[in-house]
């Protein structure tokens, strides 16, 4: 079995554990033994041959399950490539064995359910959320042509989008609308083939982590309404595929990152809703770049205010030197105008003297 989707249905309860694999036990006992637990699925006998081991796809999403996320998924289910357990009942926490999910999960939607507690750290662990080396690629996926056969529905840039034929590209992990708290553990930035992370709506805290902007083939991010405070890390410059981001009704502070990807995304209720940023992106401009804005200005202003200065007295200079020299009629004529003034000088000086001794003789006798 390669598909498993109830999903949109009325289904309520826990998750029955007849749907273990149990390494001791035939496919056809497993399901013989639980036919109490799905009567209406056992009618169709066809179940009790197939491989559940092989199941690829669990849809288990739009109904109205509830308990804990069984942690068998992880053992008996090693296979699973997609696990969409969105808009149920479950509680508890995520259990760890979901990690064991590592070499083909690729999406992982437990959106709108109750979960709580913390993101494990072991996260990290599911490598086929890494990007594989570009020769690896084309080898990994080769034989997986009942891809293209599938269609999902999942919550990408803040909308439903339906994936079809495209569905095989997408590595998504959707945790938004629970109860989740504690940080978003560093593990996270080992996915480097996250196309999609959504961890809205939570109970968050603490700072984004530091190497998130490697994930750069990142198109949509959502850490909206959590409880998440510290600088926005200027590492999200380098996410230059990033087409959706919302960091609104956090505790963000200090200034926003700068990139040309992100100068992109000038919408305003991106950041709304975290009253300590500032920044380019917003109308608020930080304390320091006011500082250095007014500085530039007053400098450009001082500058402006000396090249007044210069530009009138280079004019002023060479339009009497520049006469001056270029005409000779107008030199000589200056120049004798400067000697007879200078004659005049002197006359008015040795005048003054004379009548000055005299004065002197005068008292003195």
């Amino acid at each position: 079995m390669i598909v498993l989707e109830p999903s949109k249905n009325s289904l309520s309860g826990k998750i029955p554990d007849c749907l273990r694999v149990h390494q001791d036990r035939s496919f056809r006992v497993v399901i013989q033994q639980s036919f109490g637990c799905y009567p209406q699925l056992y009618r169709a006998s066809f179940l009790a041959n197939m491989n559940w081991k092989a199941l690829r796809f669990l849809y288990l999403g739009e109904n109205a399950l509830s308990g804990n996320v069984p942690t068998w998924i992880g053992d008996s289910f090693r296979y699973l490539t997609v696990l969409r357990l969105r808009e149920n009942r479950f509680n508890g926490s995520i259990p760890l064995q979901l990690c064991q999910l590592s070499t083909d999960l690729r999406i992982l939607d437990l959106a709108e359910n109750k979960l709580k507690g913390r993101i494990p750290h072991c996260i990290g662990n599911l490598t086929a959320m890494v990007l594989p080396k570009t020769n690896e690629v084309m080898e990994k996926y080769k034989h997986l042509l009942w891809w293209e056969e599938e269609h999902l529905n999942e919550v990408m840039k803040g909308n439903y989008l339906e994936y079809t034929t495209t569905l095989q590209f997408l590595v998504t992990i959707d945790f938004s609308r629970n109860n989740l708290e504690g940080l978003i553990p560093e593990e996270l930035t080992i996915l480097t083939g996250l196309i999609c992370l959504n961890l809205s709506h939570n109970h968050l805290s603490g700072k984004i982590p530091g190497k998130l902007g490697e994930l750069e083939l990142l198109e949509s991010l959502d850490l909206s309404v959590n409880e998440l405070s510290g600088m926005i890390p200027d590492s999200m410059s380098s996410m230059t595929r990033l087409s959706y981001l919302n960091l609104s009704y956090n505790n963000f502070s200090g200034k926003t990152p700068k990139g040309n990807q992100l100068q992109t995304l000038v919408v305003l209720s991106i950041y709304a809703g975290n009253p300590l940023l500032c920044g380019a992106s917003l109308l608020e401009k930080c304390p320091h770049q006011e500082n250095k804005d007014n500085g530039e200005d007053n400098h450009a202003e001082e500058m402006w205010f000396y090249f007044v200065i210069m530009s009138g007295f280079a004019t002023g200079f060479w339009g009497v030197v520049g006469v001056l020299l270029f005409k000779r009629t107008w030199r000589h004529a200056y120049f004798l105008f400067l000697d007879r003034c200078q004659d005049r000088v002197l006359v008015l000086v040795e005048l003054k003297m004379a009548s000055l001794k005299n004065m002197i003789k005068g008292n003195s006798t």
